[in-house]
């Protein structure tokens, strides 16, 4: 189990010419077979580059079903509006959003509804109306649902 340990964080060094993103996705998928849970520490890793986390939350959320690995990984890589945004147009291109997964749909609202609304404003509405129409977050308060509806109207 150690040899794959190593080759998926020897995958995962960006400045490696010998591995893409595909090659990368392949041994993660390796290692999830075997040890989901082995390879959720790893992507949780200080070590681990941002791209690589927003690559192994897709592939975890189209590969691993049932366990709450996803939503966590979600929860712990996400921080800002950046990050979400940069999650879900990752999920687009790769898989398509007719196989968007829920535990993804689900970590990506927990994120969204704990960052302050009035930060949404700084990002292009369009892909956030779009981000919302699929995760349906649920403001917790009226400034919140104030600027839901401002985002899912749009910038008149």
């Amino acid at each position: 189990m150690y040899s794959l340990y190593g080759q998926l964080k020897y995958a995962a060094n960006i400045e490696s010419l010998f591995y893409t993103d595909k090659k990368y996705v392949r041994m993660l998928k390796r290692v999830l077979f075997k040890d989901a849970h082995m390879a959720y520490s790893f992507v949780c890793g200080p070590d681990v580059d941002e791209q690589v986390k927003y690559l192994s939350i897709i592939t975890f959320a189209n590969t691993v079903t049932g366990k709450p690995y996803t939503r966590k990984l979600v929860n712990e890589t996400c921080r800002t509006l950046n990050d979400i945004l940069a999650v879900y147009k990752l999920q687009k291109t790769t898989y398509g959003l007719s196989k968007f997964p829920n535990s993804l749909k689900k970590g990506l609202r927990d994120v969204l509804l704990r960052i302050n609304p009035s930060d949404m404003l700084s990002v292009d509405v369009d892909v956030l109306r779009s981000v919302m129409l699929c995760v349906h977050p649920k403001p917790d308060n009226e400034n919140a649902a104030t600027y839901y509806r401002y985002i899912m109207r749009g910038s008149k």
